[in-house]
């Protein structure tokens, strides 16, 4: 009963926590169109007979498009309860959490222990892969590592049934899923003898990946091809090309795996689950497919552990951790005792798994986590989104996109500039564009009389078709630039014109889900009138000089060039 609590407490703490954090998240604008935006705008259309129809990517019209991932559709009855981004946000997160109950089955069958299963749903909750994928808008493959965790589990007690729907529930998550399905009949044939099991998922498993690869996806893409190529075209521009390619040049794919931001990646996946993963390599080579598309791409975002992209390995690393301590324990028990054999692994796995938490992970445990608090720019969004009718086509930039995304048509600006509404947050991601790219596209926006002004406040910017002449910003909006308080005060000053006041640095490594993350906001004051536009440049360097990185353009600069700045006034 004592170990049933305390798995519960664990599931428990993990839901409430990631259910905040993550809608924090949103709240605070760092959810994105992509794909938080798109993935709402998709299933609010599946609810109203539109189905998986999505308006907000150049790619195409659907998210079969992009991806093939059958089971958004049923889960857009979610809607009924609540039609809200933070709903899938929520969903995502419990059912992710939920996978720390197989986790703890498997580890119970295979150990014999409850206590010493305790471990593994501990590790898989502390996994910085699985919590990236938590914290980066909603994905449907983020949902299969509970849904392969349970198929390994019926895997190895034997309930056929469940391990073949389970796998079809992976399967309905993405394309890729269904290569790893593949690697689990391969297991079954090499480990179990299940010949027409083994065969039925390698079978199922393939055809399904190529039908969506070379088919479904081509027919629904605008471009008449899986979108993705571009990432792996240094090994050929085709799907038989690559192939080819890494069947007849080794050389050129092991130089590929051997760079040090993947061996670093690699190492990550291992110490998540204490290392003990090596000793059991067969089970953690169930996951090559999803582990070489993630090595192979020329994407850092796929081989750095943040974003969703490692979430189907977790469950094979985690399997491979339970059967290396169970091999592990089979050897020390005739020396040790089958308690001490089994306590003395464990013990060591749970050290590097906290150590590696705490360095690598996203939870508030782990360091770098700050947990932000709104501010008055974040509480006056929903009176701007509440001006924008449901029916209404619209753009809107990429962290204000899933605030507005249930509705047909819906765009990322710049795209979409003939819409009913063009919805702005100068203070926020630009992308796709750069700050000056930016600047210039609502500039020519502004001036071309299309748009009226509906409404512009701390950065806000919210337009509406049919204008008739040039729109003027109010005071009102530049208020985004006035400092509120300065965190580091300092007094620099820069000749006789300007001062530099202090800083701010912010972590955001949660936020933006990659370790090591700041915001820098830097607080300035004019000493006299100035009658240049001053560039400021803010340059990180490493001890010995060298120049690691820079940031030479900023939104207040932008809006607010510095012959605007008043004396005296500061700057933030």
């Amino acid at each position: 009963m004592r170990k049933r609590t305390a798995l519960s407490i664990l599931i428990a703490l993990y839901i409430a926590l990631f259910s905040f954090m993550s809608i924090r998240r949103h709240e605070t604008l760092y959810s994105n169109a992509f794909d938080l935006g798109n993935m709402d705008q998709a299933l609010w259309n599946t609810l109203q007979g539109r189905i998986l129809r999505f308006t907000n990517w150049s790619g195409g019209t659907t998210r079969l498009a992009a991806h093939v991932e059958p089971i958004l559709i049923p889960l857009s009855l979610l809607y009924i309860l609540r039609s809200d981004p933070r709903t899938l946000l929520v969903f995502q997160t419990v059912v992710m959490a939920l996978g720390a109950l197989p986790a703890h089955f498997l580890a119970r069958l295979k150990l014999k222990n409850d206590w010493a299963a305790l471990l593994f749903p501990l590790a898989y909750l502390l996994s910085p892969a699985l919590e990236a994928a938590n914290l980066s808008d909603f994905h449907a493959v983020s949902l299969t590592p509970t849904l392969l965790l349970s198929a390994l589990y019926f895997l190895e007690k034997g309930n056929y049934r469940l391990l073949s729907l389970f796998c079809l529930l992976a399967m309905a998550c993405k394309e890729e899923i269904s290569l790893l399905v593949a690697m689990i009949g391969l297991y079954l044939l090499a480990r179990h003898r299940k010949w027409r099991l083994g065969l039925a998922l390698i079978a199922v498993g393939s055809l399904w990946f190529l039908l969506s690869l070379l088919v479904i996806i081509p027919h629904f893409s605008l471009a008449g091809r899986y979108p993705y190529l571009s990432r792996y075209a240094h090994l050929g521009t085709s799907p038989k090309a690559l192939i080819d390619n890494l069947l007849t040049n080794p050389t050129s794919l092991f130089s590929l795996l051997l760079a040090p931001q993947k061996v670093a990646y690699i190492k990550g996946l291992l110490l998540s689950i204490g290392l003990v993963p090596l000793l059991a390599p067969e089970v953690a080579l169930l996951s090559l497919p999803s582990l070489a598309i993630n090595l192979l791409s020329t994407s850092p975002w796929m081989f750095s552990g943040g974003a969703h992209y490692s979430a189907p390995l977790v469950p094979f690393f985690l399997a491979a951790g339970i059967h290396g301590v169970t091999r592990l324990g089979e050897w020390l028990s005739p020396r040790l005792g089958h308690k001490r054999g089994l306590v003395a692994p464990l013990l060591v796995a749970l050290v590097i798994i906290v150590l590696h938490h705490r360095q690598g992970g996203f939870s508030p445990l782990a360091e770098g986590v700050e947990i932000p608090s709104l501010t008055p720019h974040h509480r006056l969004l929903p009176a701007f989104t509440r001006l924008i009718p449901p029916e209404a086509s619209l753009s809107a930039q990429t962290a204000l996109n899933p605030h507005a995304s249930e509705r047909e048509d819906l765009y990322l600006f710049p795209e979409g500039q003939e819409a009913d509404y063009i919805f702005l947050d100068v203070t926020t991601s630009t992308y796709p564009l750069t700050i000056p790219e930016y600047r210039g596209e609502v500039q020519e926006l502004l001036d071309s009389g299309r748009y009226g002004l509906l409404g512009a406040q701390d950065g806000y910017l919210l337009l509406k078709r049919g204008g008739g002449s040039p729109i003027q910003l109010p005071e009102g909006f530049f208020s985004f630039v006035k400092a509120r308080g300065i965190d580091h005060p300092l007094s620099i000053r820069f000749g006789e014109e300007l001062e530099l006041l202090g800083y701010e640095a912010k972590r955001v490594d949660y936020l933006v889900g990659k370790k090591g993350s700041y915001e820098f906001t830097l607080y300035w004051r004019a000493l006299e009138p100035l009658e240049k536009d001053y560039q400021i440049a803010l340059l990180f360097a490493r001890e010995d000089g060298a120049l690691v990185h820079s940031v030479v353009h900023h939104p207040a600069t932008a809006w607010y060039p510095t012959h605007l700045w008043k004396e005296g006034e500061v700057i933030a």
